[in-house]
């Protein structure tokens, strides 16, 4: 039995899987129409609701651990990868501007070399820190993005062409008439801490 068809047998700490559950995005012929929303704001009027979007649980889902598999996974094939930096960045660098871009730095190099690109550029990070609370809302807003319990994409081939084009204003004229990739990019090894709430 191959390990991506073996049961998983619990979520002890010592467990390779867990069981949970993940909400899907219900299909809506609105969506034909009308882009999916959701406010994470009040907002001073009743005439627009908070969200124009409904899920759907699906439980009994297997989660694995790849820690000990990263080479058999690539972007061409799974549409992700586990790629080690020469460059380490400590927790406490993310707040300091001058370490995010000098990571960056390293990290578009590395991805120049692993996707045989023309050319990298890292555009966008933020932090995701769970409140103690989290799940539970508190009603209030976080300082930080909080952990996704929805099953989601990042974005559109559509969307990943107007993004280059936002980022580089009057220069994307002058951008290669060529393949186009986003690379959404986490930094941090994720330890025991991955396994502290459910």
């Amino acid at each position: 039995m191959s390990a991506e068809n073996e049961p998983c047998y619990g979520q002890s700490p010592s467990s390779s899987c867990v069981e949970t559950s993940m909400y899907f995005l219900n299909r809506d012929p609105l969506f034909v129409t009308e882009k999916p929303y959701m406010f994470r704001f009040d907002i001073d009027t009743d005439e627009i609701p908070l969200t124009n979007t409904s899920f759907t649980k699906y439980s009994g889902m297997t989660v694995r651990d790849l820690r000990g598999q990263e080479h058999r996974f690539s972007i061409e094939k799974q549409g992700f990868a586990v790629l080690t930096l020469p460059r380490e960045i400590r927790y406490e660098d993310y707040f300091d501007p001058n370490a995010v871009t000098e990571y960056f730095r390293s990290l578009e190099q590395l991805l120049v070399e692993y996707l045989g690109a023309s050319k990298v550029e890292a555009f966008r990070h933020g932090i995701r820190k769970r409140h103690a609370d989290f799940p539970v809302s508190t009603g209030k807003s976080y300082e930080y993005d909080q952990p996704t319990s929805m099953a989601h994409i990042d974005t559109t081939p559509e969307e990943a062409v107007r993004e280059a084009i936002r980022q580089h204003g009057k220069a994307a004229d002058s951008l290669p008439r060529s393949r186009v990739q986003w690379i959404k990019y986490v930094t941090k090894r994720v330890e025991a801490a991955a396994r502290t709430f459910k």
